[in-house]
């Protein structure tokens, strides 16, 4: 994206009160990726893009504070952001706090391979995931279970993942290409 581009999207982006945020699918040689459980869902590395960062370098910082991974061969998923208007439930939860009062979230979607651990900068903001690698297929299954529960007020979210999983389930490998 050119410049002017993306300076007129963070402008909308502000306007909208929409939390620009990407999400890392790490994963091993064996094809399984990251995660840590929250409840029954998961969560993947991943949080709010610094003004002035790149989707790629908040990707990279993400996963270097949160599972203190480096990164190599970063690189789109294939699918678009997900744009998540939050309810009230999950405003409740997730939108207050900091400078501003977010109604709703722009997620970007990442795939990486390791390049090395680094605990240097681990859990520096105090979010640290105890993750775990898992086939995609067994966190595909869990997904779509918590993604159809009626009560689960983070479905829009199980959602998003699945459809960024199901893009790296179809190729069955790592990613190849580089960053």
């Amino acid at each position: 994206m050119n410049v002017i581009t993306q300076a007129f999207h963070d402008e909308l982006e502000k306007i909208a009160a929409l939390r620009r945020k990407v999400s890392v699918l790490i994963q091993n040689e064996d094809g399984d990726v990251l995660v840590a459980r929250r409840g029954p869902s998961y969560d993947f590395p991943g949080g709010g893009i610094e003004e002035g960062f790149s989707i790629n370098r908040a990707a990279r910082q993400e996963a270097l504070e949160e599972v203190g991974y480096k990164l190599k061969k970063v690189r789109g998923v294939g699918v678009r952001p997900h744009t998540v208007k939050w309810s009230s439930p999950v405003a409740a939860k997730i939108g207050k706090g900091g400078k501003r009062n977010f109604t709703g979230s722009k997620l970007y979607w990442r795939r990486a391979k390791i390049s090395g651990k680094d605990m240097s900068l681990h859990n520096i903001e105090g979010d640290a995931l105890q993750a775990s690698f898992v086939p995609v297929k067994k966190v595909l299954e869990d997904l779509r279970r918590t993604a159809a529960d009626p009560e689960n007020i983070f479905a829009d979210f199980d959602h998003a993942k699945i459809d960024a999983l199901e893009k790296i389930a179809d190729d069955g490998k790592p990613s190849t290409c580089s960053s």
